[in-house]
C-alpha cells in the first residue's frame, strides 16, 4: 500500500504538491482548535494521568501499525538489513529519550506521526533521503516559529527546539519506513556541496547571521529596555529541568544546544543511515 502510494505520488507531482501543502497547512494552522478539542474530550473528563495513559496506548497501537509494513519490507531486502535495523533501534532510542526529557504531555507524540507523514509525502518530490530530512526539519521549524511568533506570542517563553527535534526524529522514522520497504535512489555524481540541503543550510545560516548582527534576532532578553523583534528565549530557565506539575518534568532545549542536537541527528541519518551509495 505504501509503495503504491509512493509510486502514485511520484507519477502525479502536481497532485503531490497540492496534497503536501494541504497536509502541512492542516498540521500547522488549527493548533489552538485541536488542543482545545483534545483537552475537552480527554483531559478534562478523565484527568491528566488517565489522559496520558490513553495517549500512550494509542501511540503504542500506532507504533505497531508502523512496525508491520516496516518488518515485512525488511524481510524482502537482499542487503543492508543490519544497517536498517541499527537505524531503527537508534530511532527508537531517540524516541524514548525524547519521551522522557522533551515531551510535556504524552499527546505531543503526535509530532512524530505528523512529520513522519510529511516526510513520506515530500520524498517523491525530492527523491533524496538527505534533502527530504533537511527540508522536513525546516518546515518543522517554520511550524514552531508560527506558534511562537504568531499564534501564541504572549503564552510561550521560548522558541520550541524540543518540538523541532521531535519532528526531525519523526521525519526520519517516516523515511526509514520507505527505506525498509525497498525504495532507493540511484547514485548521482552531484557533489555534496551542490545538494539542495547544503545550499539551504548556507542560506539559512546567512539569514540568521544577518538577522543577529542587525539586531533583528537575539537569543536572550537584553538588560536594557531595547529588545530585538525576535527573541528565541523570552524567559531564562536556570535549572536543567522545568517542573510545571509534580508529575510533569521536562528539559527546555536552549538554542545552541538545540542546533547542536539537530546537527548531530541530521549527520547521523544523512551520513550513517541514508548514505549516498545506497540511495
Amino acid at each position: 500500500m505504501i509503495l503504491s502510494l509512493y509510486n502514485w505520488l511520484k507519477n502525479n507531482k502536481t497532485l503531490n504538491i497540492f496534497i503536501l501543502v494541504a497536509y502541512y497547512l492542516l498540521v500547522v494552522l488549527p493548533h489552538e482548535e485541536v488542543g482545545k478539542f483534545i483537552a475537552k474530550t480527554l483531559d478534562e473528563p478523565f484527568g491528566r494521568d488517565t489522559y496520558n495513559l490513553i495517549i500512550l496506548v494509542l501511540g503504542t497501537i500506532g507504533f505497531l501499525g508502523y512496525l508491520i509494513p516496516f518488518y515485512n519490507g525488511i524481510k524482502k531486502l537482499e542487503q543492508g538489513k543490519n544497517r536498517i535495523w541499527f537505524a531503527f533501534g537508534m530511532t527508537l532510542l531517540f524516541i524514548i529519550i525524547s519521551f522522557n526529557t522533551l515531551l510535556v504531555v504524552n499527546v505531543e507524540i503526535i509530532h512524530f506521526v505528523q512529520y513522519a507523514v510529511f516526510a513520506i509525502l515530500l520524498f517523491p518530490l525530492l527523491s533524496n533521503y538527505r534533502d527530504t530530512l533537511f527540508y522536513t526539519t525546516i518546515f518543522a521549524a517554520i511550524d514552531e516559529a508560527y506558534q511562537y511568533l504568531v499564534l501564541a506570542p504572549f503564552r510561550t517563553d521560548y522558541f520550541d527546539f524540543n518540538d523541532v527535534i521531535i519532528d526531525l526524529i519523526g521525519g526520519a522514522a517516516g523515511l526509514l519506513l520507505l527505506w525498509g520497504i525497498g525504495i532507493r535512489r540511484k547514485e548521482t555524481n552531484q557533489p555534496w556541496f551542490r545538494s539542495p540541503s547544503f545550499i539551504g543550510f548556507l542560506a539559512l545560516t546567512l539569514i540568521s547571521f544577518i538577522a543577529y548582527f542587525t539586531g533583528v534576532l537575539a537569543i536572550y532578553p537584553s538588560e536594557t529596555d531595547s529588545q530585538a523583534p525576535i527573541l528565541l528565549i523570552r524567559k531564562v530557565y536556570d535549572s536543567f529541568w522545568t517542573i510545571i506539575h509534580p508529575n510533569v518534568k521536562f528539559h527546555v532545549v536552549r538554542p545552541l544546544e538545540g542546533m547542536l542536537i539537530l546537527a548531530g541527528l541530521f549527520y547521523f541519518y544523512s551520513q550513517q543511515v541514508f548514505r549516498k551509495e545506497y540511495e
